[in-house]
């Protein structure tokens, strides 16, 4: 699959948000964008994808959300600094 052909990208900007009864599957979703953009990342000389998750959700009423959003940087030297990230947030 490739993550550039989905839905939701604007101006180098990709956002999507996922809603889900299992915390399991959303976080099998988090991981896939992250193995995808590390992937493009290899192959790109110029620019830089940065992917950034977030799940929150509570156990207590069953629903979790993944939040995921990839920006794409043009000038790779100057944005070596810049890594994905992954954050995670359970209320029990």
């Amino acid at each position: 699959m490739n993550i550039l052909k989905l839905d939701g990208w604007k101006n180098g900007r990709f956002y999507v948000k996922y809603i889900d009864s299992e915390l399991k599957i959303l976080e099998i979703k988090a991981s896939f964008f992250h193995n995808k953009v590390e992937e493009m990342n290899v192959y790109l000389s110029e620019s830089k994808f940065i992917v950034q998750t977030s799940i929150k959700g509570s156990e207590k009423k069953n629903k979790y959300e993944l939040s995921v959003k990839i920006k794409e940087y043009v000038n790779k030297k100057q944005h070596e600094h810049k890594e994905n990230t992954h954050r995670q947030k359970i209320n029990i």
